[in-house]
């Protein structure tokens, strides 16, 4: 696991992600507020996204608009059409500055 260093705008890019069937609806991108590595209510939904690009999808984000600082956790989950949702994928990075 590689800690990423992020300094203005970066994009969270969801590739390879599965919803147990079913065309993709949306991806869900979350800061990991409580640091607890799961999806909860104490989470900041940063964006969502609804389109691929080769397999991929991406929201566009800047440090200054992320409530956060320091040693963060980001975390996706993809929702299908079905309305299933994917397990959640995490990303540690390091945040200077930020909104926090």
């Amino acid at each position: 696991f590689r800690r990423v260093l992020f300094r203005s705008d970066f994009r969270l890019v969801a590739a390879g992600l599965h919803s147990g069937g079913g065309k993709l609806r949306r991806v869900e991108y979350f800061l990991d507020t409580n640091e607890n590595g799961i999806i909860d209510d104490s989470d900041t939904l940063l964006g969502t996204a609804t389109k691929a690009k080769n397999g991929a999808v991406t929201l566009k984000l800047n440090v200054a608009n992320v409530p956060a600082s320091g040693e963060v956790q980001f975390l996706a989950r993809v929702i299908n059409r079905k309305d299933q949702t994917s397990l959640t994928y995490a990303v540690d990075a390091t945040l200077p500055g930020g909104g926090g």
